[in-house]
């Protein structure tokens, strides 16, 4: 039997790859062994290198003193698509602190945050211009999943925010967001609602009286922003999102319950 001659080829690039390459006289492997090898190189994509960067564009003119005072950072990427998501997203946030819907574009939600801050200050001549601090980052990455973290400081009138947190998982293959009842399977839905009922009812006696009479019975898991991480994914729920006056929920799911309630080929590329 004649032995192959095989060459070990170390390849570096954002993400370390090991290739090997035979010589064969065999004219029917070749095709097979780089058809395989260009599918497996479609599948991966190069890890994000993420730059924070101060937003100084769209901002809305200041034409007198006392204007609304923003420091928005935001994150720049290697992939274009990415960048336009994550903007669509800080959009999407600044718009919801003002209680509007999705934005047409991020200089308009900032416009009418602006819009908003000038009708409070109309009100009464010592009344002051809101304040935003929004920090960006990605959390995590994992394959073509990224998850995206929002931190939200705020002064609007009487109204002080601090640390409102937003997460978003984006699918860079796919590109576009994704929710969490689209990866989990269908016969674990219960087995997930289940969880979250348990630590919903934990966390619900440690509310005060107000918060506990307005609150549902039962949560809704899809209401909630998720997340992942080395561990499992988790949901998050706002300060006052149950109910008027409830501090914030994190439910954190382990690693085994994770994979026993997501889509096998999710868990794999997620894990």
């Amino acid at each position: 039997m004649k032995l192959k001659q095989c060459v070990l080829i170390l390849g570096m690039s954002s993400i370390t790859g090991l290739f090997i390459g035979c010589d064969s006289k065999n004219s029917h492997e070749q095709p097979v062994t780089a058809q395989n090898n260009e599918q497996q190189f479609a599948e991966v994509l190069p890890y994000l290198d993420v730059q924070q960067r101060p937003l100084l564009e769209g901002l809305p003119a200041c034409e007198k003193k006392n204007c609304v005072d923003f420091t928005i950072q935001t994150l720049h990427t290697q992939d274009v698509w990415l960048n336009d998501w994550i903007t669509q997203q800080l959009a999407r946030v600044i718009s919801q602190q003002i209680g509007q819907s999705h934005p047409a574009s991020l200089s308009q939600a900032l416009a009418d945050y602006a819009e908003k801050s000038r009708d409070w200050q109309k009100e009464f001549e010592h009344n002051q211009a809101f304040q935003l601090t929004i920090q960006s980052k990605i959390a995590a990455q994992r394959n073509q999943y990224v998850l995206l973290q929002v931190a939200v400081d705020s002064q609007q009138g009487d109204t002080r925010i601090t640390q409102r947190q937003y997460f978003n998982v984006a699918d860079r293959k796919l590109k576009r967001s994704i929710g969490l009842a689209e990866i989990v399977q269908e016969q674990q839905v219960q087995q997930l609602d289940a969880w979250v009922q348990k630590e919903y009812q934990a966390w619900l006696k440690k509310q005060n009286k107000v918060a506990r009479a307005s609150s549902e019975k039962r949560l809704d898991w899809q209401s909630a922003d998720w997340f992942f991480d080395q561990e499992g994914i988790g949901l998050h729920y706002r300060m006052n999102q149950i109910a008027m006056d409830a501090t914030a929920l994190n439910i954190y799911l382990s690693k085994a319950q994770t994979q026993q309630i997501l889509k096998a080929d999710i868990f794999q590329a997620m894990f």
